[in-house]
């Protein structure tokens, strides 16, 4: 394979499940070894055993995207397990139910806002001075079509994928 990701390091946010369980799955399948990151434990426990059962290396740290300390603390400890990230995936994300812009409680908009937005400023703002120190780096931002159509629906959200 040409563009084998053998001996590189790969973070994935939110991947115990949905997307981010595909993506990491994939990855892991072209050799890189991957870190499952996310707030429940036990998904990305199953997402670890998928990945091994296929015959990928994958660890995993609990992180929620949204807490500053949270992030930093999970990126070191990830590049102290494996010494780099090659490849940061900036998955994680919340959509809340249908509900007009106007009617949006705050609460979610926070919430949407804190994980969709903050947390891929967070993932990159302790993840990309690694990458430029090795004069290397993929950083991979999962959009949304809802950030290129006007939704009342979904405010908060398409607001985060624009």
């Amino acid at each position: 394979m040409a563009d084998s990701l053998t001996n590189k390091i790969a973070l994935v946010t939110g991947a115990g499940r949905g997307i981010g369980r595909a993506i990491a799955i994939a990855l892991a399948g072209e050799g890189a070894k991957v870190a499952l990151t996310g707030r429940n434990i036990s998904r990305l426990e199953q997402v670890k055993t998928e990945v091994e059962h296929a015959g990928g290396q994958a660890a995993v740290w609990q992180m929620d995207v949204s807490q500053e300390a949270a992030v930093g603390e999970a990126v070191e400890k990830i590049i102290g397990h494996w010494g780099q990230i090659d490849v940061l995936v900036n998955n994680a994300a919340i959509i809340h139910p249908e509900m007009p812009v106007w009617e949006t409680l705050i609460a979610h908009w926070d919430e949407e806002m804190g994980i969709n937005l903050r947390g891929t400023f967070l993932c990159c703002h302790f993840v990309v001075p690694h990458m430029v120190e090795r004069r290397q780096g993929t950083v991979i931002n999962i959009g949304s079509s809802s950030g290129t159509i006007a939704e009342d629906i979904y405010g908060a959200y398409g607001a985060t994928k624009w």
